[in-house]
């Protein structure tokens, strides 16, 4: 369902005429739209300022829809109109539009036959070893669970793709697989794009980074009753976590500023920091859903929960985000070099090691020249974790992180997860947030030096706890320890009748309240607006706000 191209709200009044088959097609509607046919129903005459006032008063509309449409400043002044004005100019302006596409493994069927047989080769292959080492029947079946299903499983995919690149043509386009919940299956990232604005790029997208307004993480999982379940890794906006730390570009805004250069006026402070902003140019697009982003991202994903035929949708909590980014447990602090030869160096010291390591990456962020040879060909996301590697990438010269830079998201990523997500499904829906306990973490079990096992985190040898005198005990207390519970979400009759037949708004008549992520949300404040007046005229280079600046 989820493909490039598919409409997510389809503008026009007309199209709020829908019968509940054709409702249930299509995600999202309109409140602007819905309060402008009853309006013109209402009152077929008015001025521009009346019927504004009456868009902004009506049930369910959220002022940030208007001021998206622009319809704010195209009724704000304007004389008489009849109603049919007032529905030409919301058509001629319409609703936000908003694209997807979904980023996954594309194999053909026969193909990934012949890779889930050559799994199943290989963990033959590592039980016969296991046999032939004399190891106990439990350990030899709890190694042959661990790789029969989940993180394991994944884990054998990729390295008999890796292995046999020329049987399996395939391309696995989706940035962050490395980085999702073990256990589920069918992997993908949905990318919200908003079309024709062209001043950001998600970077770690790759060619399909052009325009990402906001992107989700998603997999299956069945559940021990063979549930059905929609599991959410991640919830996420680059461009808007960019434009709360430095705000959104304008070009009214800017030729503003470029036009009173121009004429030799004075600058206030306010706008000399505005000018030394856009200089920069690294200011993202002003595209639309700046507060609501979340929201929007959460309706769609439970619009295809219901569509899909889900029981249950559970949520990643913000525990089991930061331990997939645990950087500051091993590394002290980093530097990013300048550019040289189209390559950038960071350089970085690993905690408990006097040796310093180094690696270069490209533009794009691709690792191309590494001390670790196993890094060579990662990115720097995959290695550092996304957020951490926006900021490496977009880094100036000698740049050094150290401490919380470290920590990828901290408290404000756990304020997301655990309150502003959660908060806002329960009061949308109507629904109680429940607990899912989810292997998230991996603890196994290892034999110990002098007889008995220990338990020990996935990719480390230092034994977590005390030593067991049997397995059972041991690969008990590992379960236990690898388990997180997840924000779990009953797809109830009353959400599926609700979504199926009147579909869901836009935008959300109030905003959520509750603690604000470490750039993952915009705050409540709108930014600076500049409204001046007076004919815009076109749009002047930056260049030109260079030379109006140095000719004064």
């Amino acid at each position: 369902m989820s493909k490039l191209g598919r409409l997510i709200v389809r503008p026009g009044l007309s199209a709020l005429q829908k019968s509940a088959p054709e409702a249930a097609q299509r995600p999202f509607y309109s409140a602007v739209d819905k309060a402008i046919e009853e309006i013109v129903s209402k009152q077929p005459k008015g001025t521009g300022d009346q019927y504004l006032g009456m868009i902004m008063k009506a049930k369910g509309v959220k002022p940030a829809e208007v001021r998206d449409r622009g319809l704010d400043k195209a009724l704000k002044g304007r004389g008489k109109m009849t109603g049919q004005d007032l529905i030409k100019t919301s058509e001629d302006m319409p609703a936000p539009q908003l694209e997807e596409k979904t980023l996954g493994m594309n194999l053909p069927k026969e193909a990934l036959d012949d890779l889930e047989s050559e799994v199943n080769k290989e963990i033959n292959y590592k039980i016969q070893r296991m046999v032939d080492d004399g190891e106990s029947e439990s350990l030899i079946e709890s190694t042959r669970e661990y790789y029969s299903q989940g993180q394991g499983r994944e884990e054998l995919r990729q390295q008999v793709l890796r292995e046999q690149p020329e049987r399996f043509e395939y391309q696995y386009e989706a940035a962050y697989s490395g980085y999702k919940t073990p256990g589920g299956e069918n992997y993908r990232e949905i990318l919200f794009k908003v079309p024709g604005k062209q001043a950001y790029k998600a970077k770690h997208f790759g060619e399909h980074g052009e325009n990402v307004m906001a992107h989700a993480r998603v997999q299956d999982m069945t559940g021990p009753n063979g549930e059905r379940i929609l599991l959410i890794d991640e919830i996420q906006s680059d461009i808007h976590q960019q434009g709360r730390k430095k705000g959104y570009s304008s070009p009214e805004e800017r030729q503003y500023l470029v036009d009173k250069l121009a004429r030799g006026e004075e600058l206030t402070a306010e706008e000399e920091a505005l000018r030394l902003k856009y200089l920069k140019g690294d200011m993202p697009a002003d595209v639309p859903f700046k507060k609501n982003w979340h929201e929007l991202v959460v309706k769609r994903l439970m619009d295809d929960a219901v569509k899909g035929g889900y029981d249950k949708v559970i949520i990643a909590p913000g525990e089991a985000q930061l331990s997939r980014y645990p950087l500051s447990k091993h590394i002290d602090d980093l530097t990013v070099g300048e550019s040289y030869k189209g390559l950038r160096q960071i350089s970085f010291r690993p905690k408990n090691d006097m040796a310093e390591t180094a690696l270069k990456f490209d533009e794009s962020g691709v690792i191309k020249d590494s001390m670790i040879p196993e890094l060579n060909g990662k990115d720097v996301y995959e290695v550092f974790g996304k957020d951490l590697g926006q900021k490496i990438v977009e880094s100036k010269p000698y740049e050094r992180f150290e401490g919380v830079d470290l920590d990828i998201g901290g408290q404000g990523m756990k304020g997301f997860y655990d309150q502003i997500l959660p908060s806002y499904i329960k009061k949308e829906y109507g629904v109680d947030i429940g607990q899912y306990p989810v292997r998230a973490k991996e603890y196994g079990v290892v034999r110990g030096n002098r007889g008995g096992f220990t338990v020990v985190p996935e990719g480390g040898n230092m034994a977590v706890g005390p030593v067991y005198d049997t397995l059972e005990e041991a690969q008990a207390v590992a379960n236990q320890m690898s388990k997180v519970p997840y924000h779990s979400i009953d797809i109830t009759p009353e959400i599926r009748e609700r979504i199926t037949t009147q579909g869901q708004p836009l935008y959300q008549i109030a905003p959520v309240a509750g603690a604000v992520g470490a750039g993952m949300m915009a705050s409540d404040e709108e930014p600076t607006e500049y409204r001046r007046g007076g004919k815009v005229r076109k749009p002047v280079s930056l260049d030109a706000m260079r030379l109006a600046v140095l000719s004064k």
